[in-house]
């Protein structure tokens, strides 16, 4: 995220007309896929995935918006949206979302977003390298 976001404005405005639990998620993906048919390197397809949700429980019931703008105007308008869904005064909740430590630890080499793309084309096909070797009648089936 480049600009900070007030999640607890954000919080706050989705539990304004009630609901037991609101949270806020948020994502920011570049997701890379090889395909590899034949031996060949077939398709190389890549992106940028953002976006946020707000989620908001009451009684029995959820409600959840979805926005693909990271602002804080633009997850304020989600809150809205899932706050007219809520019904009557409940306890309100407000989790606190600074990061936290994680109770494991697995130590990543190197991020697979610091592998340089041609690395990755050559790591797919010593895959299919290996697989055909293992059996020859390997083969992609649907």
């Amino acid at each position: 995220m480049d600009t900070p976001i007030d999640l607890g404005a954000v919080l706050k405005r989705a539990l304004s007309r009630g609901g037991e639990f609101a949270d806020v998620f948020i994502e920011r993906s570049s997701p890379l896929s090889l395909v590899c048919e034949d031996s060949r390197l077939e398709k190389v397809m890549s992106g940028l995935d953002c976006g946020a949700g707000v989620r908001l429980i009451f009684g029995q019931r959820t409600a959840y918006a979805y926005t693909n703008e990271l602002t804080t105007e633009s997850l304020l308008e989600i809150a809205d949206a899932v706050r007219q869904v809520a019904a009557g005064e409940l306890h309100q909740t407000i989790i606190n979302l600074s990061k936290a430590e994680p109770h494991v630890d697995l130590p990543v080499k190197k991020a697979p977003e610091d592998v340089e793309t041609a690395r990755k084309v050559a790591m797919v096909l010593q895959a299919d390298r290996v697989a055909r070797s293992f059996d020859p009648a390997y083969v992609r089936r649907w």
